[in-house]
């Protein structure tokens, strides 16, 4: 008796191990917490194109294979059926356009990636379609000019990278288009010319800095271009 239990055990435990190798290679359709994955193996590598689906149908993601290896379209999609995220793969990197969706489809964010690092353009959206963010990349590091504007598409803030750390004339904007604050910037601290501005356009304030440091004098005035205030600095 003990012979035969121990028997049937060792062929239950051989065809669970076949089975398990049988889906590794061919096509596969798993139920993992509620959602359904389905594709093919390929000597134990997924291989192809991949879909993940919900309980009701509605596909969450797709997804393609080469060996194992993420090569070509990757989308993603929301509860409603709506592409939430695209990426495209070369032999495993990301390649060309990552794009973000708000759910209508809108985009949010596209961001050009080379050989795994951002590179090119960057463009961020409100939700109404209009541009927040548009700045550009090299070797996965901001560089050149950053624009942000407000949702009725007026620039609010202008920076100036290099490798991806504050460098030259940083300026943000009142509602009205005048310039509220102009800096300067050295390998990401303030170095130079500081200046703050009323709405009028009227200094409000002006000094310098030296290697993030306060230097020489600072003055300050009201609204109507009078001094009210003169600090000397070291």
């Amino acid at each position: 008796m003990k012979r035969f239990i121990v028997l049937l055990g060792i062929l239950v435990f051989t065809a669970t191990l076949n089975c398990s190798f049988a889906q590794e290679d061919g096509y596969s359709e798993k139920n993992i917490g509620g959602k359904i994955e389905k594709g093919f193996y390929l000597d134990g590598e997924k291989d192809g194109t991949w879909i993940y689906e919900q309980k009701n149908g509605y596909v969450t993601r797709v997804e393609s294979y080469s060996k194992g290896v993420k090569q070509g379209l990757f989308m993603k999609f929301d509860r409603k059926g709506f592409v939430s995220k695209h990426d495209y793969y070369i032999d495993g990197i990301l390649n060309g356009w990552s794009i973000e969706f708000y759910n209508t489809n809108k985009p949010k964010t596209k961001v050009k990636y080379v050989d795994g690092l951002m590179e090119g353009a960057k463009y961020t959206y409100y939700e109404n379609g209009k541009m927040q963010e548009e700045s550009g990349y090299k070797n996965g590091k901001k560089n050149g000019t950053s624009k942000w504007y407000n949702d009725k598409h007026k620039v609010i803030a202008i920076y100036q990278y290099k490798d991806g750390m504050f460098n030259g004339v940083n300026k943000t904007f009142h509602t009205n288009g005048n310039v509220m604050i102009e800096e300067h910037y050295a390998d990401n601290v303030l170095d130079g010319l500081y200046r703050e501005f009323y709405s009028t356009g009227k200094l409000k304030i002006q000094g310098n800095y030296a290697t993030g440091k306060k230097t020489g004098e600072w003055n300050e005035y009201d609204a109507h271009g009078v001094e009210i205030k003169s600090e000397k600095f070291k």
